[in-house]
């Protein structure tokens, strides 16, 4: 016990809950600065704090402020403390470190503590402040700094800001994080990662917050990480209270739907903030203000290319164990891309639309292992596919050989090779998918986690279409958005290659009623 502690035993001030609710302040979002008061979230989770903890959250829920503040009290009451904050920028990190600065500023102020400035004025006098805009350092001993990533030393507490984010457009940075601070921090200290989840069902954040959520109910090691999820309805300001407005029926359906998942009840007034929140932010909803943790995963990537079309999808049901039509064809469309990456879809074109049956991905292996692959389908679904429709490049010359690889699969048995011609465009190819989508079903099979042998989920296939997105690039003095080169583009090219063959009527469909494509100019 320190001597601070020591000097308090017996009164209030001894306690650390005592403290945090009555001897520090914080700037609200509106207003001047005031008393810390822990709203509802944030006792919650003062109350299941772990060592290590991983916060799922909705927006604006204050839990960076709670983190902040219980920093705060550490480095004053623990001497020798030392904490470091990290967040998707500089400048965030600086506005954590900045909440830090403005409670101690604020300890022995008579207009916001009039019964504790007293106390306050004491306790800066034992324990003084010197701060800069990136560090924080006290006169016990104990100190706070704060950066995007921080390597080296020891520390006793970590508090990492919105690593969903930075997971998702910054993803070597957000494994600098966790190679790098996660590993600074000894067994039995604190840490706390607080974020929205952005990028689907991809990433370190997602990889991590899964792995969180399968030691929910069991016991932990004091480096296991606890999962904590707070929805925005946990939050009594989320509401608005006018009876007389009516909530649009489909509003009033998702909340049918949510009352009988969790088992509670809504009130008028936060169902008609949600309805109109959700008006506003549209899909971005499930981010910002998620209801489940599921919810937040489905959320749309940002710059996701199909993420509108495939969130749509879901919302009609088009995720199914949607049986195969007796009598309709099946196709393989193929992306063969660089380092011999390449991915195949099953697709059958029925009445109602195309159904993705299938889907395999990988990469060095010869041209006679993915001919297996759609041999063993055809065994499986018991019918042979009618046409393999692979990318133009399949028609150029290997180099170093005098062959082409829609040779080399002829040469492994597949016969009716489709090559589908380039277009002059990507984004025209992008346009035939996006149009073709509305008409899709994806079998349920497609949207199944597996782990991978170092027990880290792989993406579905459906879920490498949701994350499939672009970047910012500078071509001609411009910056342009182009599709981004990563684990999930070539899924996603050979989905593409499968609405360009719709697009020019490869479909060879021979019975009545088919989906043919609209009648617009072709490339």
């Amino acid at each position: 016990m320190s001597d601070i502690l020591s000097a308090l035993s017996g009164s209030p001030f001894a306690s650390q809950a005592w403290r945090l609710q009555n001897i520090y302040a914080i700037k609200p979002k509106s207003g001047p600065v005031c008393k810390f008061k822990p709203n509802e979230a944030q006792r919650m989770y003062y109350n299941r704090m772990w060592y290590c903890n991983h916060i799922l959250k909705a927006r604006q829920m204050g839990f960076s402020t709670l983190i902040s503040i219980d920093n705060l009290d550490a480095l004053l009451f623990r001497p020798g403390t030392i904490a470091g904050i990290i967040d998707n920028t500089e400048d965030d990190a600086k506005k954590k470190l900045q909440i830090v600065k403005r409670a101690y500023e604020y300890l022995d102020d008579p207009k916001v503590h009039p019964d504790t400035w007293k106390f306050g004025a004491w306790l800066k006098k034992q324990v003084a402040m010197k701060a800069s805009a990136s560090e924080i350092k006290f006169s016990n001993g104990s100190e706070i700094y704060c950066g995007v990533s921080l390597r080296g030393g020891t520390l006793q507490r970590l508090h990492v800001s919105e690593l969903g984010k930075t997971a998702a457009f910054s993803p070597a940075k957000a494994a600098e994080i966790n190679s790098g601070a996660l590993n600074t921090i000894e067994p039995g200290q604190i840490i706390n990662i607080e974020s929205t989840h952005e990028g689907g069902r991809t990433g370190l954040h997602y990889q991590k917050l899964r792995a969180a959520m399968k030691r929910v109910g069991q016991e932990l090691t004091e480096i296991d990480f606890q999962f904590h999820f707070y929805p925005w309805f946990l939050m009594r300001e989320y509401k608005l209270d006018y009876p007389h407005i009516k909530v649009r029926p489909e509003i009033v359906r998702y909340f049918d739907e949510l009352s009988r998942e969790l088992g509670r009840t809504f009130t008028h007034g936060q169902m008609l903030w949600y309805d109109r929140k959700q008006e506003q932010q549209g899909f971005a909803m499930l981010k910002e203000f998620p209801s489940t943790p599921g919810e937040a995963y489905q959320a749309i990537v940002e710059g996701a290319i199909y993420g509108t079309q495939i969130a749509a999808l879901r919302a009609r049901g088009g995720v199914a164990e949607w049986p195969l039509d007796p009598f309709a064809p099946l196709y393989t469309a193929w992306d063969i891309g660089s380092s011999d990456h390449t991915a195949i879809w099953l697709v059958q074109m029925t009445a109602a639309g195309p159904l993705f049956v299938d889907h395999y991905q990988a990469n060095m292996q010869y041209a006679a292992h993915y001919a297996d692959v759609v041999r063993g389908w055809e065994a499986q679904y018991g019918r042979k596919v009618a046409s393999h429709l692979l990318p133009h490049d399949a028609a150029a010359v290997i180099r170093g050989t005098v062959q082409n690889y829609t040779a080399l699969l002829e040469e492994c048995g597949l016969r009716n090779l489709t090559v589908v011609p380039r277009t002059r465009d990507k984004w025209l190819t992008i346009g035939n998918m996006r149009a073709l989508l509305p008409q899709c079903r994806f079998h349920a099979r497609l949207d199944v986690e597996e782990e991978d042998m170092n027990g880290e989920v792989k993406m579905t296939p459906l879920a490498m279409l949701e994350a499939y997105r672009t970047k910012e690039t500078a071509a001609g003095g411009e910056i342009r958005e182009a599709p981004l080169h990563d684990e999930t583009s070539h899924t996603a090219d050979a989905a593409g290659y499968f609405a360009d063959a719709w697009k020019l009527g490869l479909l060879n469909v021979h019975t009545e009623g088919r989906v043919k494509p609209a009648a617009t100019r072709r490339w």
